[in-house]
């Protein structure tokens, strides 16, 4: 049962990225507040198209999060993403904030612009992704 709302989850977060509903996916409509998140509940990470995610709930892991994505330096990047990427999804009781990032630490705001950071990188994301991902089996 939960893996279905889990796999429910992630499509409908992919599709309105997909369909460009960026409205319920962003809290703030000017794109440099954008990637501030803060009173997550819950941090939802998905990879690629497929169904696998890994929801996080622990206080310490969301504050670390919300810290990294809040301090971290975007540089604009003309580079869209690809596959595989990760979406990663702060989600509040009021709104839910997603970001998508791939390989080459692209990252693609919900307004659509890319950016990249030395602070955030794929690599050690998929690692917390695949720490979460792996106690759920």
């Amino acid at each position: 049962m939960k893996k279905n709302f889990l796999l429910l989850l992630y499509l409908s977060v992919f599709t309105l990225t997909i369909s460009g509903c960026q409205q319920s996916l962003m809290k703030a409509d000017d794109p440099a507040d954008a990637k501030k998140v803060d009173n997550t509940v819950e941090i939802v990470i998905g990879y690629g198209t497929n169904s696998y995610a890994a929801v996080i709930n622990s206080p310490e892991e969301i504050e670390q999060l919300e810290d990294l994505f809040n301090e971290a330096e975007l540089d604009k990047c003309d580079i869209d993403i690809h596959q595989p990427y990760l979406s990663i999804s702060f989600r509040s009781s009021d709104a839910s904030t997603l970001f998508l990032i791939d390989d080459n630490d692209v990252i693609k705001l919900a307004d659509g612009t890319c950016k990249k950071s030395k602070q955030i990188s794929f690599k050690n994301l998929y690692s917390v992704f695949d720490e979460y991902a792996s106690q759920k089996k």
